[in-house]
């Protein structure tokens, strides 16, 4: 890696470092350029101290998880990775297979009764068109 032109360049590098986003290419690069380069190994101490001062603050003025808080968290978590039960399932889906059955067999039985409704040799019934046409209706 090239000596970075600025220092606004050595902090985004050493920042990127900091936080592992560079690749393992990258990371050699920034080493060996701390390594040559006593002030950029300062800026990285700096950095790695005001990381750990912030992260003091916030866990200072996190609140704390109470006993029941951090029960209901865990039964809630549990609940989760759990498969369900038949019995749970059953509850759950059970109106969902009970509507879908119903539908399927109104369908069904609307088609069949459809199809067996005109007998196979007659054809079904036409209406004959009117001898005269009839007033007050537009034909396109």
């Amino acid at each position: 890696m090239p000596d970075p032109p600025g220092e606004q360049s050595i902090l985004e590098h050493l920042t990127a470092f900091a936080d592992g986003e560079l690749d393992a290419a990258q990371n050699l690069g920034v080493l060996r350029y701390i390594a040559s380069h006593p002030e950029a190994l300062e800026l990285m101490d700096q950095e790695q101290r005001l990381r750990l001062a912030a992260r003091r603050v916030v866990r200072d003025r996190a609140p704390a998880v109470t006993p029941a808080l951090r029960a209901r968290i865990e039964a809630m978590a549990a609940a989760a990775s759990d498969p369900m039960t038949a019995e749970q399932w059953r509850k759950r889906n059970g109106l969902r297979w009970w509507v879908a059955a119903i539908a399927f067999l109104l369908l069904a039985l609307g088609t069949l009764g459809g199809r067996f409704a005109w007998p196979n040799d007659e054809p079904a019934p036409r209406v004959p068109p009117p001898a005269q046409p009839v007033r007050g209706l537009n034909t396109l």
